[in-house]
């Protein structure tokens, strides 16, 4: 796979692994975003074991500043989503990372 990874690539990749065509694949990244957006939006948690954690949080109103200008500004409240890695993914990137630069060595 390349070095970032579209929504595209991991539909070709899935289409490929899974033995379906691009369309059945697409069907099933859509509807597996969608899940996670439609949990996320009802305030629910979405715990992927291996992978990690999906959380939404609420951020209430602040000030901010302008970088630019240095004014004042008003940041208002908002919902994000953040994300937890597991252990085992944090294990696997680490254990990844060292294969790569082992090969680099070499």
């Amino acid at each position: 796979m390349p070095s970032s990874v579209t929504k595209a690539v991991l539909i070709q990749h899935l289409s490929t692994v899974l033995g379906v065509n691009k369309r059945e694949a697409q069907d099933v990244v859509n509807i597996f975003f969608h899940e996670i957006t439609e949990a996320l939006a009802r305030h629910e948690t979405i715990k992927l074991p291996g992978f990690g954690v999906f959380t939404p949080k609420h951020k209430t109103s602040r000030e901010g500043r302008n970088p630019k200008t240095g004014e004042i500004v008003r940041i208002e409240e908002r919902r994000v989503a953040t994300f937890k890695a597991a252990p085992l993914l944090k294990m696997n990137m680490i254990h990844a990372h060292s294969k790569q630069t082992q090969k680099t060595v070499k």
